[in-house]
């Protein structure tokens, strides 16, 4: 019993932790270079979680490997920034590291 009331007050804590900054910003109006950039932190946090995800399943240190995982990150970046869509960006640099691994030997 005492599990259950620890996961429905961890619960709502988190929902309160979440719902005050939305409470906070919608009486204020940001710069609009502000909100500009906030509409780059959800893809850029995605990119970034991506490109960690696959660079750390090869477990390396390897310059060559990490030389592409930079050079596929630049160029998703490169599209995110474009306007392109976020599966768009994140398929090329997934793709660009993919073949970067098939035909650079490392």
């Amino acid at each position: 019993m005492s599990a259950v009331i620890a996961v429905i007050a961890i619960g709502g804590a988190s929902y309160l932790f979440r719902l005050g900054p939305l409470v906070a910003l919608s009486r204020i109006s940001l710069p609009t270079s502000v909100d500009r950039a906030l509409g780059y932190a959800g893809p850029s946090a995605m990119t970034a979680l991506t490109v960690t995800a696959v660079v750390h399943q090869y477990r390396t240190t390897d310059a060559v490997t990490t030389l592409g995982a930079l050079f596929a990150l630049g160029i998703g970046g490169w599209l995110a920034v474009r306007k392109h869509s976020f599966l768009t960006a994140v398929t090329a640099g997934l793709a660009l590291f993919g073949g970067w691994l098939a035909v650079v030997p490392s």
